[in-house]
């Protein structure tokens, strides 16, 4: 099978418009310059977007595929939870991590199994999966926070390296394994050519059901991920803590000019885009913007985003 072309046109024009939005809103202060700039706050805006972009790795591989998965805030809650609860009832540390994310991991893959053997639409799928993992959230503790919790189940949420935190050293490892499966392997030329022609794979006898069981058990995963290190920052587990996450993550990917009707799309650019977000939300919390104004105006930027997003992938297939 021949390997994938990425098309740069929608990735380089969202990017632009992005910059020139943040350029404009630095702008109208420019003694917000300066402080934007401060490397204590542009490595604070990389540890808060580090979560969502550690989601927005698999969510990549969904969206290619023509998926949409609307399970990554139940997970992320979940898996909070569940590490937590595990700390309080006295169980070790490391295995609370681990317990927490290897319990996203199994509704991940459980979920791929039943969207791959069943194929119902994905959407509905994972969204029954996030109500079905709220809906334990909430049961594990009685709908209650679990916290403050220790430091020795929530450092990862403050330790660093060399300056850089650990959350964001995580959030580069990830990226780089989903990079490089993606655009470095076979797997990764089999999910370019599901997302563009489906019949053609079955034709070739690549087996479809193992390329998405294992693509929802990897978005399961990155999800505990987030969901233990949200935890772990937070010093805090809440049944519904990862809620803003589930749409903020799709955003991020078409932020980064990942087509939201399949077929293209690079993990890096999708990482990017919620670096622009949470670029975007900093800007407006320096300029003193009140967070309902800020919800409005990421709002409005994502939709123009998408519309670019979705115009030029509609013209570079009437041009093909």
């Amino acid at each position: 099978m021949k390997k994938q072309k990425i098309k740069w046109g929608n990735m380089v024009a969202v990017a632009v418009f992005a910059i020139l939005v943040i350029g404009i809103l630095l702008w109208i202060k420019p003694s917000v310059i300066q402080l934007f700039f401060k490397p204590k706050n542009l490595i604070a805006l990389v540890k808060q977007a580090s979560i969502i972009a550690i989601c927005a790795v698999p969510m990549t591989f969904v969206l290619i595929i023509r998926g949409t998965d609307l399970s990554v805030g139940g997970l992320i809650s979940f898996s909070g939870i569940m590490t937590a609860w595990l700390y309080v009832h006295g169980a070790p540390s490391i295995l609370c991590i681990v317990a927490g994310i290897m319990c996203a991991t199994l509704l991940g893959m459980i979920d791929g199994i039943i969207i791959a053997k069943l194929n119902p639409p994905p959407f509905v799928s994972t969204f029954v999966f996030s109500e079905l993992a709220l809906g334990l959230s909430l049961i594990m503790n009685n709908g209650s926070s679990i916290g403050p919790l220790g430091n020795d189940v929530t450092w990862v949420g403050r330790a660093a390296v060399a300056g850089i935190p650990v959350i964001i050293l995580i959030m580069i490892a990830i990226v780089i394994f989903g990079t490089v499966i993606l655009h470095r392997t076979p797997f990764g030329n089999h999910v370019y050519a599901l997302g563009n022609n489906e019949l053609v794979v079955r034709q070739e006898g690549i087996n479809i059901t193992k390329i998405q069981i294992i693509i929802f058990t990897f978005i399961g995963f990155c999800s505990g991920i987030g969901g233990v290190l949200l935890m772990a920052v937070l010093k805090t587990a809440h049944p519904s803590q990862g809620v803003p996450y589930q749409l903020d993550t799709i955003a991020a990917c078409a932020m980064g000019g990942v087509s939201l009707t399949g077929g293209e799309g690079k993990v890096p650019m999708a990482v990017g885009g919620a670096l622009l977000i949470y670029a975007i939300r900093n800007v407006l919390n320096l300029l003193g913007a009140h967070p309902f104004i800020q919800n409005l105006v990421i709002g409005i930027i994502i939709i123009v985003v998408v519309a670019i997003n979705t115009r030029r992938t509609y013209q570079s297939r009437e041009d093909v």
